[in-house]
């Protein structure tokens, strides 16, 4: 007989604060994963890497963006340091700064206000299992250190994770997104779209932060790794003047 799952145990919408939040893709964040093929370039994606797959035996294609973890003190001397006061929490700085996190919310408000024409489409989270963990790190391209990704500079180690003692136990993230067929990030008759789009994103109060070429496809955003999505403390608790250097 299965063991009974009380609705406790269940995985909830992430993150798990005020604001918007991404609800998980299946009702137990984990799922079957096909890995086809890698997408992307490691050396630019420093933030996660990026597979084309198929889940539970579907014979559709996904784009599932797996998360490497940031340690709390990278992320405070980063993008925390924007803000007027330190947060008293560590955690504090993972749950708004951290990739995965910033993902949640933008995609959590895209659709909340049924927006999700702004972006490439993400479906929901996954947990990856130990196995899941290890057939990706096998099969990830080979790279050295980053001499642009400062954590590469601080902290080299074998684990493509990037896992420190703060994330032990804890899974690896990963957001399900359309698989975009598009072969170039965009062409010129898209520039315009492109422009109103942004504009709409901060209307809706995401701010993006990392506007570059390999972060679209067909015109349309894939990225919101760096993004602040109100409500968050980075929009309330900052000078004006870096809050316009940020838009």
């Amino acid at each position: 007989m299965d063991p009974i799952v009380s609705l406790s145990d269940m995985p909830k919408p992430l993150p798990q604060l005020p604001g918007p939040k991404l609800a998980p893709f299946t009702p137990t964040a984990h799922a079957e994963i096909e890995f086809v093929e890698e997408l992307g370039s490691p050396a630019v994606d420093m933030d996660s890497f990026v597979w084309k797959v198929r889940i539970n035996g579907s014979t559709s294609f996904y784009a599932l963006k797996m998360f490497r973890f940031y340690s709390s003190t990278y992320l405070r001397q980063t993008t925390g340091r924007y803000l007027n006061r330190p947060f008293a929490s560590p955690r504090r700085y993972i749950v708004y700064f951290d990739p995965f996190n910033c993902e949640c919310r933008a995609y959590g408000r895209l659709q909340a206000e049924s927006r999700q024409d702004l972006a490439i489409q993400a479906h929901g989270y996954l947990l990856l299992t130990p196995e899941q963990e290890a057939s990706v790190a096998i099969r990830i391209s080979a790279i050295g250190p980053d001499p642009r990704d400062p954590r590469d500079a601080l902290d080299v180690t074998d684990d493509p994770w990037d896992r420190m003692e703060e994330h032990y136990g804890q899974p690896v993230h990963a957001i399900v997104k359309d698989f975009a067929t598009d072969e170039y990030e965009f062409s010129p008759n898209q520039v315009c779209d492109m422009w109103r789009d942004l504009e709409d994103l901060h209307k809706l109060g995401i701010l993006v932060r990392d506007i570059e070429i390999v972060n679209y496809l067909g015109g349309k955003l894939i990225d919101f790794s760096r993004s602040w999505t109100t409500p968050h403390p980075s929009l309330e608790h900052i000078h004006p003047r870096d809050l316009r250097r940020q838009r």
